[in-house]
């Protein structure tokens, strides 16, 4: 696993006077995404419940690539968002936004997390009983928390002992909670389940989730090309109307190659390119990219009609593929 770094301050990651509303744990993520294992199970929750915004701060700068395998381009949101579609449709995810949004607080940087933890914490005001996992240990999770009943003047509030669990088993908690001092609730979980517990302090109730990682799934990319390689060129003769100066373009296309594979939209590219003239008059564009299909135009113009301008090459992407369930 990745090593974390930690570039950045608690603090720096923190909203001022944040409500545990706007407590967001996707926004942690992003702020300290450069720390986070970004595996292609973490890329693909991730992409699957992010807005533009927090994927443009992401991805800002060439922050992080978020292409899958060894794709590096710079992709747009929506070219990402496809991408990621394809992926979890190959690895036959039918989770739901809560399941991603609770896996991606568990994948969170220690920085992160702390960071999430401390903005749960800000708001000491409101009624309410908060939890958040504070560390996972093995198959201990130490979760912390803080009571404040609805009648604010109540400064003592007492557990209520029907306690629900599953795939929890409750180690250690207060029978007795002061309004607005933190406490901690131990827990110990079963295995490769998905664990919840909920408890009730006062009148306020509140609930923890643990969710299995999605299952491991080995995939990987592979160059699909073309076979049929562009040769064309402009320019060349004195005569304005011969064939030799009038603008060419030639359009290739690659698919993928066999069912349940996707083409990486970005991928898109050119290999054997060889070229005779400026970009401007010998040139070429993806001007189709999507997962079933991608297409490269090339196109050659001239300026001064004695010159001739040519471009060739072979259209190439990748295509995305299971290599083991």
């Amino acid at each position: 696993m990745k090593p974390h770094v930690l570039y950045l301050t608690i603090a720096s990651l923190i909203p001022s006077l944040a409500s545990a509303a706007e407590c967001n744990p996707v926004d942690f993520l992003v702020q300290d995404i450069t720390n986070v294992n970004l595996t292609d199970e973490v890329k693909t929750a991730f992409l699957l419940v992010a807005t533009k915004e927090q994927y443009d701060r992401a991805t800002q700068g060439g922050r992080v690539k978020l292409g899958y395998g060894d794709l590096k381009a710079d992709i747009g949101y929506d070219q990402a968002k496809n991408s990621a579609l394809k992926e979890a449709s190959m690895r036959k995810y039918t989770y739901s936004r809560d399941y991603y949004v609770r896996y991606l607080s568990q994948v969170l940087s220690p920085v992160g997390g702390e960071a999430y933890a401390k903005c749960l914490e800000q708001d000491r005001q409101s009624p309410g009983l908060r939890l958040w996992l504070d560390k996972a240990e093995g198959p201990y999770y130490r979760l912390k928390g803080f009571w404040i009943g609805r009648d604010t003047t109540q400064g003592l509030g007492y557990l209520n002992d029907k306690i629900a669990t599953r795939g929890f088993e409750v180690i250690q908690v207060d029978k007795e909670w002061t309004k607005g001092q933190t406490y901690e609730v131990v827990l110990q979980k079963q295995p490769d389940v998905d664990a919840f517990v909920s408890i009730k302090v006062g009148d306020e109730s509140a609930s923890y989730i643990s969710v299995v990682p999605p299952p491991p799934l080995v995939m990987a990319n592979a160059k699909v090309e073309n076979p049929d390689k562009v040769g064309i060129g402009t320019g060349g003769s004195h005569d304005d109307k011969s064939e030799w100066n009038q603008p060419k373009s030639a359009v290739r296309c690659v698919s993928p190659t066999a069912p349940g594979r996707y083409l990486l939209q970005g991928s898109g590219n050119v290999s054997e390119l060889a070229r005779e003239g400026t970009d401007e008059r010998a040139s070429w564009q993806v001007t189709k990219d999507d997962p079933n299909e991608i297409c490269i135009t090339f196109r050659t113009s001239t300026g001064d009609k004695k010159v001739r301008n040519k471009i060739s090459g072979k259209a190439y992407a990748f295509e995305r593929f299971v290599v083991m369930p």
